[in-house]
């Protein structure tokens, strides 16, 4: 399961909005499924951190592995860009959404994320799990 770092940052707080709820359905969903980042999450995160050690050290405590985006989930998340731009889509950089979906997609692997309609979007395949209502989004 991706973690995305919506929900990275709710984990990573007690006082946010939805730190609780993220919390308690990482602790459900992680004891069944290896939570997983990939290195966009990882980027997203890291302002948070003095070093990439002190990052990955948070990362261990949670059990949450690192894993490599592959050329075919890029290429993936390039073709779902496009489709995003026909679409009428205003951004002209590829949005970090874009590579954890299609990360989610080719691992077939669920994808953690308070932001779910974009990746229902374009990854339509992917399961969802919304923290906020602790089942699938």
């Amino acid at each position: 399961m991706i973690v995305d770092t919506n929900v990275m940052f709710d984990l990573m707080s007690s006082g946010e909005e939805f730190a609780a709820v993220s919390s308690r359905s990482f602790a459900i969903h992680a004891s069944a499924r290896q939570p997983i980042i990939n290195h966009i999450i990882f980027a997203e995160i890291s302002p948070h951190f003095q070093t990439p050690a002190h990052l990955r050290q948070m990362l261990d405590s949670l059990g949450i592995m690192v894993t490599p985006i592959t050329d075919e989930a890029a290429h993936r998340a390039g073709l779902a860009f496009a489709e995003y731009r026909r679409r009428g889509g205003k951004r002209e950089a590829l949005l970090p959404d874009f590579l954890i979906g299609a990360h989610a997609e080719t691992l077939g692997v669920a994808v953690m994320t308070r932001d779910i309609q974009r990746f229902r979007s374009y990854f339509p395949t992917v399961e969802l799990i919304d923290p906020r209502t602790n089942g699938h989004g």
